[in-house]
Order: C-alpha cells, then sequence, then structure tokens
C-alpha cells in the first residue's frame, strides 16, 4: 500500500510539472493571413472551394512568408484528419517544410515549420494531403480577382512535380491560410485575460465566473484526491 501511496502521489507531481510546463509556454501569433478578401479560418460563411478523398496536392502561388513563422495553419475541413506534408517555394528554392500526422479533426489543421530569419515574397506555399479514406473540404474564398490562382494537382509524388505537372488545373480560388509566430507572453501572464472573455456574454459577466468555476474544480480534485489517498491506506 506504501508503495502505491508513492506512485500516486508522483503520478500527482508529474501532473502538476506537466501544466506548469505548458503555462509557461507562449500561445501563437497570427502573423498574416493569406491574400487580401479571403475570409478567416473560423469566420461566418467561409466557403467549401474544393474536397478530395484520398491523396492530392494543392499549390497555392503569390504568398508572402513573414519572418519567423513557425506554423503554417491551412483551411481544410476533416472529421478524420489526414497526413499533411507542406512546402515552402521560392521559384525552385526549398524555403522550409514541414509536417503534421493524422492526429487533428477541426477546420484547420496546423503544420509546424522552420522559422525563417527574414520575410519572403512571391512563395509558392504547396501541400499535399492524404493518403486518407475521409474526406477533407478545402475552406476559403471564390471569385478573387487575383493572378494566383490555387492550383491542384492530383497524385502528384512530390509537392515541387505540382508546380510543373501537365496534369495541375488551375482553381478560381485560394484557400485561407494563416501564418503564425511564436507569442511573447507565456500563458500564465495571460490567465486574467482568459479568465475575462471567458465572463463575458452571460446574464451575470465578469472575470469572477471563471475564477469560481477553477476554485470549484480545484475543490472537487482535492477532494477526489484526499479520498484517493484515504482508500489507498486502508
Amino acid at each position: 500500500m506504501r508503495t502505491a501511496g508513492l506512485t500516486f502521489a508522483v503520478g500527482l507531481v508529474a501532473l502538476a510539472a506537466i501544466g506548469a510546463v505548458v503555462l509557461s509556454g507562449a500561445p501563437a501569433r497570427l502573423e498574416r493571413v493569406s491574400s487580401p478578401g479571403v475570409k478567416a479560418v473560423n469566420a461566418k460563411g467561409a466557403q467549401i472551394i474544393g474536397a478530395t478523398h484520398g491523396s492530392a496536392s494543392f499549390c497555392q502561388t503569390g504568398e508572402v512568408l513573414p519572418a519567423g513563422t513557425s506554423g503554417v495553419r491551412l483551411s481544410i475541413w476533416g472529421f478524420f484528419g489526414a497526413r499533411v506534408h507542406l512546402a515552402a517555394y521560392q521559384g525552385s528554392t526549398l524555403l522550409t517544410e514541414g509536417r503534421r500526422s493524422a492526429d487533428w479533426t477541426s477546420d484547420s489543421v496546423t503544420v509546424p515549420v522552420r522559422p525563417l530569419a527574414r520575410a519572403h515574397s512571391g512563395v509558392s506555399l504547396c501541400f499535399a494531403i492524404g493518403p486518407n479514406s475521409e474526406t477533407q473540404m478545402l475552406l476559403g474564398a471564390t471569385g478573387l480577382k487575383t493572378s494566383h490562382p490555387l492550383v491542384a494537382a492530383e497524385n502528384a509524388r512530390t509537392l515541387s512535380a505540382v508546380l510543373s505537372s501537365p496534369s495541375s488545373q488551375k482553381v478560381p480560388a485560394r484557400v485561407t491560410i494563416e501564418y503564425l509566430a511564436a507569442g511573447s507572453g507565456s500563458w500564465w501572464s495571460r490567465l486574467l485575460s482568459v479568465a475575462r472573455h471567458m465572463g463575458l456574454g452571460r446574464s451575470y459577466s465578469g472575470t469572477w465566473i471563471a475564477l469560481l468555476v477553477a476554485l470549484m474544480m480545484a475543490g472537487v480534485a482535492a477532494l477526489a484526491v484526499g479520498l484517493a489517498f484515504r482508500e489507498l491506506q486502508q
């Protein structure tokens, strides 16, 4: 029983340490949204501009890659996400790339990339989706007055092949893409701000709502831990 109690205590300490490390990290900061006129990822009225079932590759030219970009958020809806391979080219030069496994389900997927020291314009952002047995939908805007339409190449072997593939097909639309960089403040420094936003839009609004809920959850957790220790000692 003493060993079980010690193991339980070590587990609690490890969970607390993991939580502290996560909260010490900085949330992502939005640097840029692709193409004027394209709606934000979660904006009301975002359009489905295409869909793929299986594997597909796409390129969107005329992009600007901000300096320090550590993540690229693509507007792809998937109930069961697929693997995503993303690469940014300037001409034939590979600037940066990243991969994301099929561990997501949302209306967007963020792919981590290696940050660059300076911004680059005239970038071709290419991404390959799949293989996957579920339909993935591309979200963005259509009818834009732009000379840089989305280029699709079904089952392209490599991302660079999309740019010159004879099977490439131009789509009169653009996927919404957000460029993210590391923020300057940790989650600890934003706790009151988050609590204040959680308390808005209610019959009784205020920061105290989130704090009250947090205290109640802490109380329940303390009671549960105490009960568990008591059971282990019997």
